[in-house]
């Protein structure tokens, strides 16, 4: 432009402008109250603004501001400004016909193709629904005093309190006990999406309440549609005008309210019973917990949690400032290389460069994420395959960049360099590499938990061989607990009348026989009747004293004595049922008790065990994806429920091969597995083996004790995890 001739471009009259502190330095938040759009500016920037009147030379201008630099670069920087001063409408031009020109844009922009455009725009579609500055100017009158600090207090008081009762009501009862499938029904599905709604309306309020509460304006409360899914929004751009600590509120505001419900849904759902409201209570607290601090208070996603964070630190563009200060600190590190703006980083601004590599991992474990999401819900048809289509491109274009940014480094390595960086460089590469390669490839350590029982073993049994009534006197189990005994030691004897019947009979039917025999052997040479019939006689005898001896040798079963040496352990305890067999009363508890005085025995009732403390076996229930690391011999560690300050150890000494059908009543008493019904006992819902471990120092408890057991797994290296881990997850079936 001439520089004599006046710049044709004057500042509008109806710019509201405030000031704001923005990174240590005086911005000015410029807001156009027709579009409503915010635009910030610099001090010297807005200097310029202001002095744009429609007269103003480039010549006066480069006067004005003591620029520097030589007239041409000011004269180009000056119209650039101005072009992007136009290009936001923040200046009206004096020429004639400039509204004429504006009206014509307008018209053009909205019609045409165009506005067709903007109508097949299916990615975003914005409802901007209400103007809600009118009802939040109204309700700040009403309930503005919740913005004091006393009631934040008062509220994280409330929500401490809130935590401590769902402690209190989970260590109670335990989470496993509640049932979340009847809240998923037909019927109760619009029930929750109109409660969710409801909670996301009054998310979006606080934002713009707070806003408004400070001096702001919300012209916007409306849904925006992002590839079909809908999102609530509240326009409070005009935060931008207030101070950081109080834009830090507004950010804030949607997720103490969305605390605040949780809070009060947790202490209904704790006062309330069992059924459709309480699970809505608790779907509720859960929703409006969980999801606000790990997605809306999370300040790696580009949410509430980081626009909280971006302004309490003070850095208006917080993510790319701070992915630009790690890769900063990564040229410096590796290459060796340091740019004009590099030198700014320094010890007190790493969490800077910190925050920066753990916001783009953050954003590769969301992709993982969401790539894991798309095969779980691919595999329920049986295209999990499909998988691959996606995550192959993924890899492709992760190993492309990588190999282009090295070669652009080195690349620039080429001009204006000399041979000591380009050494410094190409050895920085290489060590990274060996780095990462032995961060990778070296096997670690890896362990496997696994809960676990204390079964006998290899103790000798005491169990019952024919059933018989338990009739006193008879040495009890806590008589019999611990005792030493000896090989034939008498333990208990049994009562069975219907065999003492039997055998009476039998007894009678031998003699009857034998005298029948001896009467006929006396007719023998007499008689061809006798003589014929002897043969008979005489092997219906011997099957009778064969009976006779069978019976004798069952009611010396009866008497039921030590098998082996050792000391005597209890058998797993029977829950008390209400029902009879026979007529006769059944027992519960360890078939010795004193209160089963009376009590039939069925055959193969265990009354307990015989052995060695050192016989005892420690039974852990392995999942089946860790089998592979399990190897006999490895070392494991053991720590039980009932001692839990002492650690024994062991090594594996079996490794089953069947998959467990049934779990110990005791495991699932104490929560360490979830099971299910199945075919009349509580089978696992995933699939595990049984691994026999040797305890060799340490007491793991009482018999039937359970706990957790550490087994030293194979070593395998961080690359060898991951492989792993994606084998297990995307299993695909070889057809």
């Amino acid at each position: 432009m001439d520089s004599e001739r006046p710049i044709p471009w004057k500042k509008r009259f109806d710019l509201q402008v405030s000031e704001s502190i923005t990174g240590g330095r005086l911005v000015f938040v410029v807001k156009d109250p027709i579009t409503l759009q915010y635009f910030s500016l610099s001090e010297q920037e807005f200097d310029l603004l202001t002095s744009l009147n429609g007269q103003l030379t480039p010549n006066e201008a480069y006067r004005q501001f003591d620029s520097e630099e030589s007239f041409e670069d000011f004269d180009r920087q000056l119209k650039e400004f101005v072009k992007k001063l136009v290009s936001q409408n923040l200046v009206v031009s004096t020429l004639p016909g400039y509204g004429q020109l504006v009206a014509r844009r307008a018209t053009a922009k909205n019609s045409g193709p165009a506005k067709l455009l903007a109508r097949l725009n299916i990615i975003t579609i914005r409802w901007r629904g209400m103007d809600p500055q009118h009802f939040l100017k109204w309700l700040d009158g009403w309930i503005g005093w919740i913005f004091r600090p006393s009631m934040l207090v008062l509220g994280l008081i409330f929500l401490f309190v809130a935590i401590v009762m769902a402690s209190l009501r989970t260590s109670q009862v335990g989470l496993n006990s509640f049932d979340f499938s009847p809240i998923f029904t037909v019927q109760n599905i619009p029930v929750i999406i109109i409660s969710m709604m409801l909670v996301k309306i009054l998310h979006e309020m606080a934002h713009g309440l707070a806003c408004v509460h400070h001096g702001g304006e919300c012209h916007e409360l409306g849904v925006l549609l992002v590839a079909f899914f809908p999102l609530l929004y509240c326009d409070t751009t005009d935060s931008w005008r207030q101070n950081r600590w109080q834009r830090a509120q507004v950010a804030g505001a949607g997720i103490f309210v969305e605390l605040m419900i949780a809070s009060v849904c947790c202490l209904l759902w704790v006062a309330s019973s069992p059924g459709i409201l309480n699970l809505v209570f608790l779907n509720l607290t859960l929703i409006c917990s969980i999801n606000t601090l790990f997605v809306n208070g999370n300040p790696l996603l580009r949410y509430d949690g980081y626009y909280i964070l971006s302004d309490l630190c003070d850095y208006p563009n917080l993510g790319p400032e701070s992915r630009q200060m790690a890769g900063s600190w990564i040229r410096r590190v590796i290459f060796g290389q340091s740019t004009d703006g590099d030198a700014t980083i320094s010890a007190s601004r790493l969490p800077l460069a910190v925050y920066g590599f753990a916001s783009s991992l953050y954003r590769v474990l969301v992709l993982v994420m969401i790539v894991w999401a798309v095969h779980q819900f691919l595999k329920q048809y049986g295209l999990e395959e499909l998988t691959f289509l996606i995550v192959a491109p993924m890899l492709m274009s992760l190993i492309v960049s990588i190999l282009s940014l090295l070669v652009r480094r080195f690349r620039s390595l080429k001009g204006g360099v000399s041979p000591a960086q380009t050494i410094r460089a190409t050895l920085g590469v290489f060590t990274t590499i060996a780095v990462l390669a032995i961060l990778i490839l070296i096997p670690l350590p890896r362990s496997t938990n696994a809960p676990f029982i204390l079964e006998p073993g290899k103790c000798r049994p005491v169990y019952v061989t024919v059933p018989g009534r338990l009739t006193a006197p008879f040495l009890t189990t806590k008589e019999l607990l611990s005792r030493e005994m000896k090989t034939g030691d008498f333990i208990v004897s049994l009562v069975n009348d219907d065999l003492e019947l039997s055998l009476s009979q039998s007894e009678a039917q031998v003699r009857e026989r034998a005298t029948h025999l001896s009467n006929l052997e006396k007719f023998r040479s007499s008689s061809k009747v006798a003589n014929s019939t002897i043969p008979t006689i005489r092997s219906s005898l011997k099957a009778a004293a064969d009976r006779l001896d069978t019976e004798r040798l069952q009611q010396k079963r009866l008497r039921i004595v030590s098998p082996a040496d050792g000391i005597f352990f209890p058998p797993r305890n029977t829950p008390a049922t209400q029902s009879m067999e026979r007529g006769v009363q059944t027992w519960s508890g360890c078939p010795l008790d004193k209160e089963n005085d009376g009590a039939w025995l069925q055959e193969q009732t265990i009354l307990g065990w015989v052995g060695n403390p050192e016989d005892l076996r420690v039974i852990a229930f392995v999942p089946q994806a860790e089998m592979e690391l399990i190897r006999k011999g490895n070392s494991v560690r053991i720590v039980s429920s009932s001692n839990p300050g002492e650690v024994c150890s062991g090594k594996v000494s079996e490794i089953g091969a069947e998959v467990v059908r049934e779990i110990p009543r005791e495991l699932i008493h104490n929560q360490y597995l979830i099971v299910e019904p199945r075919d009349g006992t509580y089978a696992p819902v995933e699939t595990l083996y049984r691994v026999s471990i040797e305890v060799e120092s340490g007491n793991p408890g009482a018999l039937y004790s359970t706990g957790i057991v550490k087994i030293d797994g194979l070593k395998m290296s961080i690359s060898g995890r991951l492989l792993r881990l994606l084998r297990q997850t995307f299993a695909w079936s070889a057809s």
